[in-house]
């Protein structure tokens, strides 16, 4: 794959992060909460777990 981070292209480190989860400050089981809350929070995701079409 030409082109394809990390495999022949080196990692770059995103300049500005959407979200970020940090493991030593959250439990495990909050991390999947904290992506959803997110996700409504930009309107992709409804209150009750619906895609929404953003286009």
């Amino acid at each position: 794959m030409k082109g394809f981070t990390d495999i022949d292209d080196p990692y770059q480190a995103p300049i500005y992060l959407e979200i970020r989860l940090v493991t030593v400050e959250y439990a495990p089981e909050k991390k999947p909460q904290r992506i959803v809350g997110h996700l409504q929070s930009q309107g992709f995701v409804s209150y009750e777990g619906q895609i929404l079409d953003k286009d």
